[in-house]
């Protein structure tokens, strides 16, 4: 199976975080599974980042550093997934989180997420 990572699973996962359930891990850790981190992921943080240094004190460049030691996949935004951005219900308003939606669903992946508000989306969404 293919999970692409909401932002807050790659750092709760890279950090041991105890907020990531144990059946969320064995998903991200299980060999038969391919994880992807999303470039917007990458945005985000440095958006974050930016915004708040001593309340948020991640980097892309570390975030980046670590999802590949641990074998992450990236996926780039394509054009195909600004297309499915454009086809999404507008329920939901933030835009990071719309990109993982419709990338989860142009490329033909789950998304790992905590964030319920997501599952509406429908089937490419895994609340965990």
């Amino acid at each position: 199976m293919k999970y692409l990572l909401d932002t807050h699973i790659i750092l709760w996962y890279l950090e041991g975080n105890e907020k990531l359930s144990e059946s969320a891990i064995s998903l991200i850790e299980d060999e038969k599974n391919e994880i992807f981190y999303s470039v917007a992921s990458l945005w985000e943080v440095t958006i974050k980042h930016r915004k708040r240094r001593e309340s948020f004190p991640y980097l892309s460049a570390e975030i980046l550093h670590y999802a590949e030691q641990c074998g992450f996949h990236r996926v780039n935004i394509r054009d195909l997934n600004v297309l499915a951005y454009e086809d999404l219900p507008d329920f939901h308003t933030d835009p990071f989180d719309c990109m993982l939606v419709a990338q989860a669903k142009s490329e033909g992946m789950v998304l790992m997420t905590h964030d319920s508000k997501l599952e509406p989306f429908g089937s490419e969404i895994l609340i965990v």
